[in-house]
């Protein structure tokens, strides 16, 4: 169809008026082109994908979510490991120290009382003093004492 046919056309179809030179209905005619291919470019439907896209966009996300999960689990257990670990060195230390004055409680009740004496404890305060520390004023040396009369010399 020639430009001629095509202008009188849509003339007759009131598209244009008739009144106006084919140079400016072709410029109308360029215009609605444009017009009609910007609105194909900015068609905002919604887009139909095929199944096996949906399906596969569906495996991605469900492997996120699993991997996210099994993360947060490790890193859960990692944490309740570290703290059992520690734990237990406190635990096994706990108890080497707790043998360790056991064994002193041991070791003091094999001396005798006169010894047990000059270091200034009694057999009563054996495992107090093994678990606390001497007192300070049983801190001091059986020299730095005041020294109490003996019963031989109170009897004299």
């Amino acid at each position: 169809m020639s430009w001629d046919k095509q202008f009188e056309r849509r003339a007759w179809l009131g598209a244009i008026d008739s009144s106006s030179t084919p140079f400016t209905a072709m410029r109308s005619a360029l215009a609605a082109e444009v017009m009609r291919l910007a609105m194909l470019k900015s068609d905002n439907r919604i887009l139909q994908f095929p199944y096996i896209e949906i399906e596969r966009q569906i495996r991605i996300e469900r492997s996120l979510a699993i991997s996210a999960f099994v993360r947060d689990a490790l890193c859960t257990i990692a944490r309740w490991l570290r703290i059992l670990a520690l734990r237990g060195v406190r635990l096994v230390r706990d108890l080497a120290a707790e043998r360790s004055r056991r064994k002193a409680v041991v070791e003091l009740q094999r001396f005798d009382d006169r010894s047990l004496a000059d270091m200034g404890v009694t057999r009563g305060e054996i495992e107090f003093v093994v678990r606390n520390g001497r007192p300070r004023h049983l801190g001091q040396t059986a020299d730095a004492r005041p020294k109490q009369p003996s019963s031989a010399k109170a009897a004299a």
